[in-house]
């Protein structure tokens, strides 16, 4: 049988809303990062746990301050 288009929206909708822990990625930054490295100062003042559409949103900025030269 085929799946509706709103049953597809609302599974959709609903893994958008699961929650992600950060802290192995705050342990991380914290052994290979720098104390002054921008990406480290941000990822560690985010929460403990986001939403993966939080997650999602924030990477491009991140990976901004990854690439960028001190």
């Amino acid at each position: 049988m085929t799946r509706g288009f709103e049953e597809i929206a609302n599974e959709n909708r609903a893994r958008s809303h699961r929650l992600v822990s950060t802290e192995g990625l705050k342990q991380l930054v914290l052994a290979r990062f720098p104390e002054d490295h921008p990406l480290r100062e941000v990822i560690i003042a985010e929460r403990d746990v986001l939403t993966s559409e939080e997650l999602l949103a924030k990477m491009p900025v991140w990976l901004v301050l990854l690439n960028r030269r001190t």
